[in-house]
């Protein structure tokens, strides 16, 4: 009974925290540019159309608008 209690917290902790922009996403203060030259890193964290998007994976900024099934390597921040 122990373990599914611990269980059933452990899921808990693990929502309230994944839907916490702050806490993944940190400060969502940088535009997104469209710049051929530019490479997003992983972790980077952009705004986009009134939304924040982190990379989880590298790609040229030219091919990864976020929010469109190109920009792929962008997850949006809940």
């Amino acid at each position: 009974m122990k373990k599914a209690q611990l269980f059933i917290l452990g899921l808990l902790f693990i929502t309230l925290f994944s839907c916490n922009k702050s806490y993944f996403c940190g400060k969502c203060n940088t535009s997104w540019l469209n710049d051929s030259n530019l490479i997003y890193h992983r972790s980077e964290v952009v705004t986009h159309n009134g939304k924040c998007y982190k990379a989880f994976t590298q790609g040229g900024a030219a091919a990864c608008e976020p929010g469109t099934i190109q920009g792929d390597i962008w997850k949006e921040c809940k």
